[in-house]
């Protein structure tokens, strides 16, 4: 990768085209913390990029030069402009920077920046990265301290940045595969959660990506690294140190005795130098014991002793937007989730069956991307087919153009016939709810679904008054 050399003691001001990206507001706020000026455009206005205004940002939602504040558009070494692969390459904004001959970085560039003053814990992988680092960052906030920029908003402090080293310098970092992102950090300690081919639009190949992910792997400063045991197979014979988690006991750390407490999960931690520990995780689902372990995990591979950490398990709240309950009544639940891989929405749907069996199971869900929805139909349809009902709604294109004959009406054919479903527009989904009957809903997927909760909660409130 190529060096970066940015001088961010002399930038004075930040300029963030997709400001209100997870990853870049979470830049964003670190910079406003830092003293910076921070100013950006987004094409939507969102509670985020609203709080985002609330703590000092300038931000504008027309992607037109004109509206770039004045003293943004002739940088210079005081002014540092960041952009986000997710806005299309030719955004009015990301030309009028190029035109001007202005050098504009990736978020990914700028984070490998602030990380080289850090000792880096690094959460990658296909699924769990999100719950992982903020569980990493919570049981280090219990302990040693930590900076953290996360990939999802923690509920635990309300935010997707955390700044509360405590003189250790330990940073924890999401790190996000897609576009090879990743491949800016050295981490001191590195976690891959899981393997599954996604992003093909950028690595073509499942193998692709493998390569990627053993050059990110060798990466790490002590040639360690921290594997589900399903993923370690891809780790073997690089020249590393692989430590294993899961739930067969030849892994080097798993966990037996699993069970759902309502909104709790209790197991038994083993590893095979300590004695076993009993863990209350303040959030459910097996594969947040997976989530968990792995964070432990890392905390040991620092020194942390593990009995001093594990109390804290019990408060932590998780993420918004990961199997997050927005609605709970003696008649409904309904959970909120970013699920947007078919091996994510299967666990998603398994879990939410398992935890409330001989329920009626409603999931709407919003595709994300042509390319994803293309690659994977087959696997999405068969994902979905666990559901009862199925509420579709439109591909979210995000940075893609559409692909012909690739649709929500194409998946929704795939999906088996004992499912009932429907395709459904935004604005008729109040309309629809209220004539289902709902027990159990789901909201899957990474678009702008979840701007949706608001409406869902105040349906389901109506309904329950009408009982």
């Amino acid at each position: 990768m190529e060096a970066i050399d940015i001088n961010l003691a002399a930038v004075e001001q930040v300029y963030f085209l997709g400001i209100g990206g997870i990853g870049m507001s979470a830049l964003a706020r670190y910079f406003l913390h830092c003293g910076k000026r921070v100013a950006g455009y987004d094409q939507i206005e969102t509670p985020l990029t609203r709080q985002l205004t609330s703590e000092g940002a300038v931000i504008h939602y027309v992607d037109k030069p004109a509206l770039i504040p004045a003293s943004y558009r002739k940088p210079d070494k005081r002014t540092l402009i960041i952009y986000t692969p997710a806005l299309p390459p030719n955004a009015l904004e990301i030309e009028f920077f190029r035109w001007q001959g202005v050098r504009i970085y990736k978020r990914a560039e700028v984070l490998g920046v602030i990380a080289r003053d850090y000792r880096v814990f690094a959460v990658a992988g296909a699924h769990g990265k999100t719950t992982t680092t903020t569980l990493l960052m919570y049981l280090l906030s219990q302990s040693q301290g930590c900076d953290a920029f996360m990939g999802g908003i923690s509920l635990n402090v309300n935010s997707n940045l955390y700044l509360g080293d405590k003189g250790q310098h330990n940073l924890v970092v999401e790190a996000d595969e897609y576009d090879r992102s990743f491949l800016q950090l050295n981490p001191y300690v590195t976690i891959v959660t899981s393997m599954a081919a996604d992003h093909l639009d950028v690595y073509g190949t499942f193998d692709n990506l493998v390569q990627t992910f053993r050059q990110f792997a060798k990466q790490n400063v002590r040639q360690q690294i921290i594997v589900q045991q399903s993923a370690q197979e891809y780790f073997l014979e690089q020249g590393l140190e692989v430590t294993t988690y899961g739930y067969a006991e030849d892994c080097d750390y798993w966990a037996s005795d699993i069970e759902g407490r309502g909104a709790q999960t209790r197991f038994v931690f083993h590893s095979r130098h300590e004695s076993p520990l009993e863990v209350v995780l303040g959030i459910p689902g097996n594969y947040n014991v997976e989530n968990a372990m792995a964070a432990l995990i890392a905390c040991v591979q620092v020194g942390i002793e593990l009995k001093t950490i594990v109390p804290s398990l019990r408060d932590f709240r998780g993420v918004q937007r990961r199997y997050q309950i927005c609605y709970e009544s003696a008649n409904m639940v309904y959970i909120d989730d970013y699920a947007h891989h078919p091996d994510e929405l299967k666990s998603i749907i398994s879990a939410t069956r398992k935890r409330y069996p001989n329920r009626r199971l409603t999931g709407i869900f919003q595709p994300h991307l042509y390319t994803r929805t293309r690659d994977f139909a087959l696997d999405f349809a068969f994902s979905l087919s666990d559901l009862h009902t199925l509420l579709l709604l439109p591909i979210y294109s995000a940075r893609e153009e559409p692909i012909e004959g690739v649709s929500s009406e194409m998946l929704l054919g795939l999906v088996p016939q004992h499912v009932e479903k429907m395709l459904v527009q935004p604005e008729d989904l109040e309309q629809v709810l209220y004539a289902l009957p709902i027990e159990i809903l789901l909201t899957l997927g990474a678009g702008n679904i979840g701007a949706l909760s608001p409406v869902i909660v105040d349906i389901l409130m109506k309904k329950d008054a009408q009982r």
